[in-house]
């Protein structure tokens, strides 16, 4: 523990890794035949199931629908932050709307806006998690919305688009260094991306007549996934090769991409009633996952709950994503992002302790979208053991090793409507 009280990664012992070898050894293997999503990640949504609008989770095949949130308010809008831990969401509950964080059990509840009068929604974490985008309409009022950056406790709040039309649903890129938003400034909906500071905003889809909105990246940065109008549509992350994904009458919409990218989760009304689907990444073999009368809304897929393959580089004491197989980890640890700096005491072969607070302070990137960047240079060295909650792993290798691999409702965003 530090002075402040945060833990730290601590180097062990080589006897430490050696007990620890056979766990070690099951939990690779029990990650390697397992379905596509790690255990331990969650999709949340919003849902009128009973009788108001409340947060949900709920594993990925369906099972386990846990309500988050009860009051009388109406909440939504569920979005996870990287590492599962915890959860920014859209309430009411002040007399207007505002955005909330809590812990992933619903505790702990907090307003980070504290805007009276504007209306905030659609927040979205920074891949680093160390700031959240959302929209607003603080400075326009009524429907004019622009998106907004603020650090992730709520302050220093800062306006990244002043176009007088729409500007809505933020999303992040997965290396932090770009926002896809959704605007109306071209006379109809359409996908823009923007550099983090608001700079160089570029129109994607460029479909008149059309209306695209909110984009998500998939994890390895290189595809977007979209509301094509009524549709789930993909496209490269220049806006090349827009391919229609769901092709089914019924309005289809909410996109959001599993951790490992193999599949993606939307909302669709093709049974009559609003549900949670899934679908492959290429749109077949879609499935129900939740069955009810009421609307199940804006599915969200947590991404940051496996600890994956990492090689500690010997010349910088730097982690590096190794491989693309993850362990599940308890939904209070995160994935290491390749380049996360590590303290310099930390050497090669040394076994390290991942715990919470390491979580918000060194560790929060999303991992695959280096996990094509060519690391080398840094020599072999030997094996490197990563405790990640109740998950341990034994690493070993470089850059060298992995070449090959290494008219639908909307009830929390009025203000846009498909005309």
């Amino acid at each position: 523990m530090t002075e402040t009280g945060k833990s730290i990664l601590t180097p062990r012992s080589a006897s430490a890794r050696r007990r620890f070898a056979a766990l070690v050894a099951l939990a690779v293997a029990l990650a390697m035949s397992s379905a596509s999503w790690a255990a331990g990640e969650k999709i949340t949504f919003h849902s009128q199931r009973d009788g108001n609008q409340e947060i949900y989770s709920m594993d990925p095949d369906g099972s386990n629908q846990t309500r988050l949130t009860n009051n009388i308010f109406t909440d939504g809008e569920p979005t996870w932050s990287p590492g599962g831990n915890r959860i920014a969401f859209q309430t009411n509950r002040d007399g207007n709307a505002e955005i909330y964080v809590m812990d992933a059990d619903g505790s702990n509840q907090i307003n980070l806006t504290n805007a009276p009068g504007s209306a905030e929604s659609e927040p979205a974490w920074s891949p680093d998690g160390t700031k959240i985008a959302f929209q607003t309409n603080r400075d326009d009022g009524g429907g004019i919305y622009d998106i907004y950056v603020m650090d992730a406790d709520g302050s220093n709040p800062t306006r990244l688009t002043t176009d007088p039309e729409r500007d809505l649903y933020p999303a992040w890129s997965p290396d932090g260094t770009k926002i896809a938003f959704t605007s109306f400034r071209d006379g109809d909906w359409e996908i823009y991306v923007m550099d983090a500071n608001g700079s160089n905003q570029t129109n994607l889809t460029n479909a008149p007549g059309s209306a695209e909105s909110e984009p998500a990246w998939s994890p390895d940065g290189t595809k977007i996934a979209f509301d094509g109008g009524s549709e789930i549509y993909v496209m490269d992350a220049d806006g090349t090769n827009q391919t229609n994904l769901t092709n089914d009458p019924a309005l289809d919409l909410f996109p959001w991409w599993s951790s490992d990218g193999s599949q993606i989760v939307f909302s669709s009304g093709r049974t009559g009633n609003y549900e949670i689907w899934v679908m492959d990444a290429d749109g077949s073999n879609p499935t129900q996952l939740t069955t009810n009368s009421a609307l199940d809304w804006e599915p969200r897929w947590s991404w940051g709950v496996s600890v994956n393959y990492r090689s500690i580089g010997t010349e910088t004491g730097v982690l590096y994503s190794v491989g693309d197989a993850s362990i599940s980890a308890s939904s209070s640890t995160v994935t290491f992002g390749a380049g996360t700096s590590l303290p310099t005491n930390v050497g090669v072969g040394d076994e390290l302790t991942l715990t919470d607070s390491v979580v918000s302070s060194i560790t929060l990137a999303q991992v695959r979208h280096h996990q094509q960047n060519d690391y080398s240079g840094h020599r072999r060295g030997p094996a490197a053991t990563i405790r990640g909650g109740a998950v341990e792993q034994t690493v070993r290798g470089s850059a060298a090793d992995r070449s090959a691999g290494a008219a639908r409702p909307r009830p929390c965003s009025p203000a846009l409507s498909r005309q």
